[in-house]
C-alpha cells in the first residue's frame, strides 16, 4: 500500500492488531462492568480528537482540500461555488455546511481545518447520545446499550473491510469495500459525519413514531428535523431517511394491529412536505449530472456483484443472530413494532443498493447507513454472547474492530506524509516551502478572483483560492505515502462527485497537455484559440514547473512571462 516496505507494511499491521484488541477489551471490560455510556464516548472521541491535533491529518485528511477550495471560493466569491477542478462550472456538490464555515472565517480567525475537526468531535459526540436515546428504547440495560453503540459505529461487515474481502474480491471479480465502517467518517475532514448524526436523528424519531409514545410533536419534530437538515447538508442521509420513513409507512399502514393510517399520513405528508421544500436546492446541485455521477434504474448485469458484497456484508452478523435468536426475542418482548422497524428500515436500505444503479461514491454510504441500524438489532445477541461465551464474544468484537482499527491506528503511530508541507496562518492554509510561498503570495496578490490556472498540481484552489482550468493529476499521486489533499484522481471529481460531463473535461484535459507538453514542438495556433474560447474571457495563467515547458512557452507570442522562482515560471495567455 503506497510503495511500503513489507516491514513497514507488517509494522503497521502488528500496530493494527494491538489497537484492536484494546479497543475491543476496554468495550468488552465496559459492557461486563456496565459502564457509563460517557466513558464510552470518552473512549470513542479521544483518538478521533488526538487525530485531529495532528497538524497534517487536520489540513489534508482524505479529502480535504476539496472541502476547504468550497469554503475559499464561497468565502472569495460567495455563492453558487465554482467547481474549484474545472473553472466556470457551478459545483454540483452540497455546500450548505461549506457556507456556514465561510462566513465563520470573516469573524474568527482560524483555517478551516479547524471548524470541520470541530465538527466532527460535535457530530461524533452527538451520534453517541442519539444511538444511546435509541438503545434505550429497547432496554434500559446499560450492556446492551454500549454495544448498540459500539456496532453502529464500528460497522458489522467485517469480512467485508478486510484483507479476506480482499482476496474474495480479486478472487471472484467484484468490487473491493473498506470504507463501510461509520466511525470512520467522523475522523476526516468533510461533511460526512454531519450526515451520519442527522440520519440517526431522524431514525430516532421514526422508532419513537412507530413505537407509539405519546410525545408525538417531538417524534415527528426529530424526524422533520434530521431529515430536512440532511437534505440541506448532506443529501445522502436524506435520501437514506427517506427510505427508512417509507419503510415505516408500510409498517404502519400493513403490518401494525390495529393499523395506524394516521401515523403513516403524517409521515408522508411531512416527508413530502419538507422534500419540496428541499426541491430547489436539490435540484441545483443535483440535476445535470453525467451518467457517472447521476442515479440510473436497475442494472442487471451489476446485480450478481452486489448480491457478493451483500453476502460478505451479512453473513458475521446473520450468523451470530440466528445462533442466538432467543436473546432478539427476550429483547424485544415488548418491543415488537421496533424490532420490525429496524429489520425494515435495513431491508429498505439494502434493497435500494441492490436494484438502483448508484454512483459509486453514493452506494457505499447507504449500506454504511444499514449497519448503524443492524448494530441496533445485533447487540441483543452478542451481549447474551458476552455473558454466556465470553471467550468467543471477545475474539469476534475484535473482528468488528479492526476495520476502524486500520483506518486509525497507523495514523496515530505513523502520522501521515503528505506531498507538500503545509501550515495554517490564520484563516488560510499555506506552503511552507519559501519558493512556492512566494509564487502564490503573487498570485493571490496581482491576479483578479476570476483569473484561471493552469498547473500539473491540484495546489491552486487552497494556497491561492484560485480556481484550475482542469484538474491535471500529478503522476506520483498517493504514491509513496504522499496523499496531496484530494486522495482520489482529479477525474473522479470530475466526472463522478460533481458529475461533469466527460467532453468537456476530455477537451480541457487535451488542451492542457498540449500546452504543458514537454517537448520542443511548437504551440499550435489552435491551441491558443481553444484555451481562450475555454476560459470565457477570464485571465489565463499556467504555472510552468518543468524547464522545458518554461522555455518552450517563454519563447512564444502567446504569453507574457509575469514572475520567475525557483518553484515556476507563471506565464499569462494575451488578450490576443
Amino acid at each position: 500500500m503506497w510503495g511500503l516496505s513489507t516491514e513497514t507494511f507488517a509494522a503497521k499491521g502488528i500496530v493494527v492488531i494491538f489497537f484492536a484488541l484494546a479497543l475491543s477489551a476496554a468495550v468488552s471490560l465496559m459492557v461486563r462492568r456496565q459502564t457509563s455510556i460517557w466513558a464510552l464516548a470518552a473512549l470513542l472521541v479521544l483518538p478521533v480528537a488526538v487525530l485531529f491535533s495532528l497538524p497534517d491529518w487536520r489540513m489534508f485528511s482524505w479529502h480535504g482540500w476539496l472541502h476547504f477550495s468550497i469554503v475559499y471560493d464561497i468565502f472569495e466569491r460567495g455563492v453558487p461555488p465554482s467547481f474549484p477542478l474545472l473553472a466556470g462550472y457551478d459545483l454540483k456538490y452540497p455546500y450548505a455546511f461549506h457556507f456556514v464555515v465561510a462566513q465563520l472565517l470573516k469573524v474568527i480567525p482560524l483555517a478551516p481545518s479547524w471548524f470541520f475537526a470541530t465538527l466532527s468531535v460535535a457530530c461524533l459526540l452527538g451520534t453517541i447520545v442519539t444511538l444511546d436515546r435509541l438503545a434505550s428504547m429497547i432496554s434500559s440495560d446499560r450492556a446492551f446499550r454500549l454495544l448498540s453503540i459500539s456496532l453502529a459505529l464500528f460497522g458489522v461487515g467485517t469480512l467485508l473491510s478486510t484483507p479476506v474481502g480482499k482476496i474474495l474480491a480479486d478472487l471472484f471479480g467484484f468490487p473491493y469495500e473498506n470504507r463501510l465502517d461509520p466511525l470512520h467518517k467522523f475522523m476526516e475532514v468533510g461533511i460526512n459525519q454531519s450526515g451520519l448524526l442527522l440520519f440517526t436523528i431522524s431514525l430516532l424519531g421514526l422508532a419513537k413514531v412507530v413505537a407509539g409514545e405519546r410525545a408525538w410533536p417531538k417524534s415527528y419534530g426529530l424526524f422533520v428535523c434530521g431529515f430536512t437538515l440532511s437534505g440541506l447538508i448532506y443529501p445522502h442521509a436524506w435520501l437514506a431517511s427517506g427510505l427508512v420513513a417509507a419503510a415505516a409507512c408500510f409498517q404502519l399502514t400493513f403490518l401494525e394491529r390495529p393499523k395506524r393510517l394516521n401515523s403513516a399520513i403524517a409521515l408522508a405528508a411531512l416527508s413530502g412536505g419538507a422534500s419540496l421544500l428541499l426541491l430547489p436546492w436539490l435540484l441545483a446541485i443535483g440535476a445535470g449530472k453525467s451518467g457517472a455521477g447521476s442515479f440510473r434504474p436497475i442494472d442487471l448485469e451489476a446485480i450478481p456483484e452486489k448480491l457478493a458484497i451483500l453476502l460478505l456484508l451479512l453473513v458475521i452478523p446473520a450468523s451470530i443472530a440466528w445462533l442466538n435468536r432467543q436473546a432478539i426475542g427476550e429483547f424485544y418482548t415488548n418491543r415488537r413494532p421496533l424490532l420490525m422497524f429496524l429489520f425494515l428500515a435495513v431491508a429498505a436500505l439494502l434493497l435500494s443498493y441492490l436494484l438502483v444503479s448508484m454512483p459509486a461514491s453514493t452506494g457505499y454510504k447507504i449500506l454504511m447507513f444499514s449497519e448503524m441500524c443492524m448494530g441496533l438489532l445485533l447487540a441483543a445477541p452478542l451481549r447474551a454472547l458476552f455473558y454466556k461465551h465470553y471467550l468467543l464474544a471477545l475474539p469476534v468484537l475484535v473482528c468488528f474492530a479492526l476495520p476502524i482499527s486500520a483506518k486509525i491506528a497507523p495514523r496515530l503511530f505513523f502520522g501521515w506524509p503528505v506531498s507538500v508541507q503545509a501550515a495554517e496562518n490564520a484563516i488560510f492554509v499555506e506552503p511552507e516551502d519559501i519558493d512556492e510561498h512566494e509564487l502564490y503570495a503573487w498570485i493571490t496578490e496581482n491576479t483578479s478572483l476570476q483569473a484561471v490556472f493552469v498547473d500539473t498540481r491540484l495546489e491552486v484552489p487552497v494556497f491561492a483560492r484560485r480556481a484550475l482550468f482542469v484538474g491535471l493529476d500529478p503522476a506520483t499521486q498517493m504514491e509513496d505515502g504522499q496523499p496531496d489533499g484530494w486522495y482520489l484522481p482529479a477525474s473522479t471529481f470530475i466526472r463522478e462527485i460533481v458529475g461533469i460531463g466527460s467532453d468537456a473535461a476530455d477537451r480541457r484535459l487535451g488542451l492542457a497537455r498540449q500546452l504543458l507538453d514537454t517537448t520542443e514542438l511548437p504551440l499550435d495556433g489552435s491551441v491558443v484559440r481553444q484555451l481562450r474560447d475555454e476560459s470565457g474571457g477570464r485571465p489565463l495563467y499556467i504555472i510552468a514547473r518543468d524547464e522545458r515547458v518554461r522555455t518552450r512557452l517563454a519563447a512564444t507570442e502567446h504569453f507574457d512571462v509575469m514572475m520567475e522562482n525557483a518553484a515556476a515560471m507563471l506565464l499569462r495567455l494575451t488578450d490576443d
